[in-house]
């Protein structure tokens, strides 16, 4: 069998699915390799849950980095900062993180006011094609940081040059048993 794939034309995904239907391997899953902002592919380190066969919500290192340095905005930085700070479940519980990153609210009106955070935070997340990169369980009202994920976010914050305005040097929040009292 021959086959022709257009660079130009044809998607990654296109092609990827191409190439397996010659081979007789159609309904694998894709390889889990993304073009990253510098045109490279490189390996996914993380994929939203709910998104493993659509595209979208999977994100490599440059992006995540990318990702980061176009946050532009101290609240996001607190908001990224606060839900890395402690990686994997059970996450940040809701109220918590909106109490940190909106400093003087409380109860809804810190939920509501973090909600523009938010917005502005998936806004960034949409301009590299993906979902925020945490896992947001609602019905448990938790944010979840996968640690690979934090792991290249909190590296990444450090050199963000708004670093130094961050909430985290002159409030330090209550780790480990913070959120999870709640």
């Amino acid at each position: 069998m021959k086959f022709t794939i257009d660079t130009e034309t044809d998607s990654y995904e296109e092609a990827i699915r191409t190439v397996q239907a010659a081979y007789h391997r159609s309904g694998e899953a894709l390889p889990a390799v993304l073009q990253g902002p510098s045109g490279e592919f490189e390996p996914v380190v993380w994929k939203a849950p709910g998104w493993e066969n659509l595209n979208g919500g999977a994100w490599t290192e440059s992006m995540l980095r990318a990702w980061v340095i176009s946050l532009r905005d101290v609240d996001c930085l607190n908001y990224v900062w606060r839900v890395c700070a402690e990686p994997g479940p059970p996450g940040v519980h809701t109220p918590v993180l909106a109490e940190y990153v909106t400093s003087g609210l409380t109860g809804k009106q810190a939920i509501t006011e973090m909600t523009q955070t938010t917005r502005r935070l998936n806004r960034a997340a949409r301009d590299f094609c993906a979902a925020e990169p945490f896992t947001v369980r609602e019905a448990a009202r938790r944010r979840v940081a996968d640690p690979a994920v934090a792991a290249i976010v909190m590296d990444e914050l450090t050199r963000h040059p708004l670093w130094p305005q961050m909430r985290h040097h002159a409030h330090p929040p209550q780790l480990n048993g913070g959120s999870a009292a709640r």
